[in-house]
This record gives structure tokens, sequence and C-alpha cells, in this order.
């Protein structure tokens, strides 16, 4: 009758105003998603994409014409593990431990992931995946490359020289220490190598400051290329350089090594003027476990041989070793052998 039209044809015209108003909040909501800085994905569980905006696409290094609704986060993730950001390793069987790893992670709240893409800019992107109660997952991308730069450059600060580039005093002994531990189970022989260089000062007086530092930077160079995977070089003070050498057959290896670290020191360095300078240098060797199994003393009992080198005269290596207390109890009498490279000559400070 003319009530019951009446009546559905009020209800067909709220429900077009319904629709009406639900587009409108779904395009309004479209354009805040696509507004925001950072990239935005929901999936429908692991299988069909429901929505994303083009930040994302931008942020990921994906196309943007890839993307659709007849997709999945499992073709997503396989593009990206195709591509190499998730590491090496068969592309099919990294996708399923990054659904294994999520699924299990989802069920604790909010996970939160650094990715590190692989692209030309090498962006690195801070995620937050959350699972809702209708088991739509959804993503959210940061670009965080520049604070995770600068996290770098600081640690990288914090353990090595700005100057040269080589390791710092605080690395090398985290690396000392870990060379103790591994040489104390392998039961081989390590050893320190305390360098100053000889002639270095008139250098920084005659030239200026500058010329000491390509001199430092090409001798640092010069140090990185002599020494073996498994040795390990740091810069400690003006021009004080310490190595740490493993997998030493006996002491004396040790001492060979330093002298050819000798031999390539005191090749003449060209500065950016075109000047040539020289210089040379004095190493003490302290050996792990000859001398002393403990980290501190090592570095000590070097230093002392490096003091008796500078003593004998410069361009020389020499060792140390320790010798009983005498008899009345004192704490020990030390003796330096000396292992002379060519001549020792007059000590230049």
């Amino acid at each position: 009758d003319r009530d019951d039209l009446r009546a559905a044809t009020k209800r067909a015209a709220e429900a077009e105003k319904e629709a009406a108003r639900a587009s409108k909040d779904v395009d309004m909501m479209g354009g805040v998603i696509e507004a925001m800085s950072h990239g935005v994905l929901a999936t429908r569980g692991f299988d069909g994409i429901l929505f994303w905006n083009l930040r994302l696409s931008e942020l990921l290094g994906i196309p943007a014409d890839w993307f659709s609704r007849e997709r999945s986060l499992h073709e997503l993730l396989l593009y990206l593990a195709t591509r190499g950001d998730f590491g090496s390793g068969d592309p099919m069987e990294t996708v399923q431990k990054v659904i294994s790893f999520m699924g299990e992670k989802l069920t604790e709240g909010v996970l939160r992931h650094d990715l590190s893409l692989k692209g030309n800019d090498e962006r690195v992107l801070a995620m937050e995946i959350v699972r809702r109660g209708d088991g739509t997952i959804v993503f959210s991308a940061t670009d965080i490359t520049a604070r995770h730069e600068l996290a770098v450059a600081m640690e990288q600060q914090a353990i090595s020289d700005p100057l040269t580039g080589l390791a710092n005093r605080t690395a090398l002994n985290d690396f000392t220490s870990s060379m103790l531990k591994h040489a104390k189970r392998s039961g081989e022989k390590a050893a320190i190598l305390a360098l100053d260089l000889d002639g270095f000062k008139p250098i920084n007086d005659r030239y200026g400051h500058g010329a000491g530092d390509e001199v430092l930077v090409e001798l640092a160079n010069r140090l990185r290329e002599e020494v073996r995977e498994t040795a390990f070089v740091a810069r400690t003070g003006g021009d004080e350089f310490i190595l740490v050498l493993l997998h030493l057959d006996d002491g004396m290896g040790a001492a060979r090594f330093a002298k050819r670290l000798l031999r390539a020191i005191e090749v003449p360095v060209r500065l950016s003027s075109g000047e040539d300078v020289s210089v040379s240098g004095s190493i003490g060797v302290s050996v792990f476990p000859d001398h002393t199994e403990d980290m501190t003393e090592l570095y000590r009992k070097a230093d002392e041989a490096l003091y008796g080198a500078k003593g004998a005269g410069r361009n020389c290596v020499m060792t140390y070793d320790e010798v009983a207390t005498d008899a009345e109890g004192r704490r020990g009498q030390e003796r330096l052998s000396v292992i002379p490279h060519r001549n020792c000559q007059s000590p230049v400070c």
C-alpha cells in the first residue's frame, strides 16, 4: 500500500545518504592516508592487500603500479626477499621464516623492527606492525635513514681515530680482551706491539701540523697493508700505535713482523707540497702467554720494551723477557733483549 511504499522510499533515501556519507568518509580517510609522511599498508592477514598509500611504495622502492588488491602480503614479502632485503638465502624459505617470525611476535602485541633495504639509496625503515582483532595486519613504515646514519657515525667515532680511521683505545681494549679469551682457549700465542714514530716532531715543527697529519694518514695506511686479517692496529696517541698479533708460533714471529713494519715505515712520504719526508719507528713487543696472561700487564711490558728500544736508538725492535725474582724477594728484575733492525741510531724524539 501507499504507507509501505513511502516507508520503503524513505529507507532507500536514508540508505543512499548513508552510502554517500560512507563514501565521503572513505575518500577523506584515503586522503589522510595519502597525505601521511610515513607508509601505510593493511592486509587481510598474510593474504590479500586491502589498502596502501603512495608513500609506502616510495619508501620500499617498489613501483606504485605494482600494488593492487589482487596481490598478497606473501607476494610483497617475496618481492623484498628476492631483492635481498632480508639477507641472503633462498627467497621462498626466507619468506616462510619472516611470516613465522611475524606470526609469533604479533601475538605479543606491536612488532617493531628496523628494515634495511638494499636499493640504490640503502634506506632504513622503522616498521611498526599490529594485528587487529579481525585479523587485519596494519603496517606503518617511517624513514629513519638519517637517524640511523648518525647513530652509525657516532658509534664509529666512539671506536675510531678521526684522522686515520684506525681503531682507538676503546676498540683496542675490547679487541685485546676478546683476543686473550680466544688465545687461552686455543693455546695459541699472541703479541702486543707498541710502536712510536721517531723523527715525527721535526716534521711538525718544520712543515706544520697539516704535513704531520699527512704523514700519520699515510703510515696508518701502510700499517693496514702490512697487518694480516687476524691482526689489529690502533692509534693510541699523537704518533703512537698499538698492534695486536694473533696465531703466532713463537714470540720471535712477532719480532720478525715488527722488523717488517719498520721497513715499511722508513720509506719516505711525499707530502702534498711535493716535499719528501722520512720517519723511523721504535717497537716494543710483549708476548702472551710467555710474558703474562694479563691484558694490562701485556700493555705495560710492551711499553717497557718500547722505552728500551727508544733508549737503545731509533729503528729498533725490542722484546720483553721477565726473569725470576732475586733471592732477597724483590719484585723481580727485568732484562730486555735487543733485536736491532739494521743499525740502531741515536734516538730522535
